[in-house]
């Protein structure tokens, strides 16, 4: 048996049902290509590829066992022979080899985090794989810096916001706010942290919960907790919060987008999540402890360098009062840079269209 041959290749299975039923056009045929092997192909023609392929990656200078993974990779996608391949690990070191290596297709990665100098770092210190995407559909031209920043390349650099939360947008939910604040959680959220990162980061986290709940004890506020779901993460922040808070599960991928647009303000520490409500027009908070821009590097209005607990109450508490136009006023620049997002032009019908294009096109 041989590799099955389609039009398209969905790389890792991350959001693979959403790629396919969003951005896919329906009369091309894809199918799920996962990092992690699954199938054995044993067929003496995929095998001799393979131990040509194999012997070519290690005198390039690769390790034998890195050679012998990511080879057969390589030689799945030489004999289904895609035009393109799209995946929504944005940041998967897997894929940035594969779009170096294989040059018979074009490579599309959706962005679906915050990817900050922290990371970057982490990969340039432990591999020799860089980041090297061919088409990068991206958050906003904040992503587009930062990237070239960190000596990163991007061939073709398209800003066009956050695809799930477009995917949530285009099902015109009208939310009316319930409660006062929205506490993104980021408990047990330590990974590719390495310490001493990992400490900074429960630091940070924890002081913010803390605070939080102290605020919404003191102004008798409502909080409702989009919960990570992790586990014994729930009985953390009932210990803290008890029944100054709600706690919503995350049992979809649109749970904490419904917890974010019933609240008033969104806090968080280091969260994607702030920058997708920001461009939804929803007032956001991100409060820093140890003012490290290596972990979260926004700046502006969005940001709030800790100085004492008075300060960071005044703070709140001005945010939550203040007038939405007004807020826009102090966020209007970033909101674009941040996050390119337009309702009237949404990245599903972008992503679609670009796909649809390259698929009729002769040249990839």
């Amino acid at each position: 048996m041989l590799p099955r041959k389609t039009d398209l290749i969905i790389f890792d299975n991350n959001e693979y049902e959403m790629l396919l039923s969003t951005v896919i056009p329906r009369e091309y045929t894809a199918q799920l290509m996962d990092s992690s092997i699954s199938c054995i192909y044993l067929n003496p023609i995929f095998l001799f590829v393979y131990i040509i392929t194999v012997i070519k990656n290690l005198l390039t200078g690769s390790k034998v066992k890195s050679a012998l993974y990511k080879s057969y990779l390589l030689c799945i996608l030489k004999f289904i022979k895609p035009k393109v391949v799209i995946t929504f690990t944005d940041n998967s070191l897997v894929y940035h080899w594969l779009v170096k290596y294989y040059k018979k297709a074009r490579f599309i990665a959706i962005q679906n985090g915050v990817r900050q100098p922290y990371q970057f770092k982490i990969i340039k210190s432990s591999t020799d794989i860089m980041i090297n995407h061919d088409i990068f559909y991206c958050f906003g031209r904040y992503d587009v810096k930062r990237h070239g920043e960190m000596g990163f390349t991007i061939n073709t650099p398209i800003p066009i916001g956050s695809l799930r939360l477009s995917n949530f947008n285009d099902l015109n939910r009208k939310i009316t706010p319930e409660y006062d604040i929205c506490l993104v959680s980021k408990y047990g959220k330590t990974n590719p942290l390495k310490k001493p990162l990992i400490d900074e980061f429960i630091y940070n986290s924890n002081r913010l919960d803390l605070d939080v709940a102290k605020l919404a004890k003191n102004k008798k506020l409502k909080v409702v907790i989009a919960l990570r779901g992790s586990p014994k993460e729930e009985a953390y922040y009932r210990k803290i919060f008890g029944d100054y808070a709600t706690y919503v599960e995350n049992k979809d991928s649109e749970s904490s987008y419904r917890a974010c647009f019933s609240s008033e303000l969104i806090i968080s520490y280091q969260s994607s999540m702030l920058i997708e409500m920001l461009a939804s027009k929803k007032k956001v908070l991100h409060v820093d402890y140890t003012s490290n821009k290596d972990i979260f590097g926004y700046e502006g209005a969005i940001r709030l360098d800790y100085v004492d607990y008075s300060n960071f109450e005044h703070h709140v508490i001005n945010l939550l009062s203040i007038d939405y136009k007004i807020y826009e006023k102090l966020v209007k620049d970033d909101q674009i840079k941040f996050m390119n997002h337009s309702s009237s032009n949404p990245p599903n019908v972008i992503i679609k269209n670009h796909i649809d294009k390259l698929m009729r096109s002769s040249i990839v």
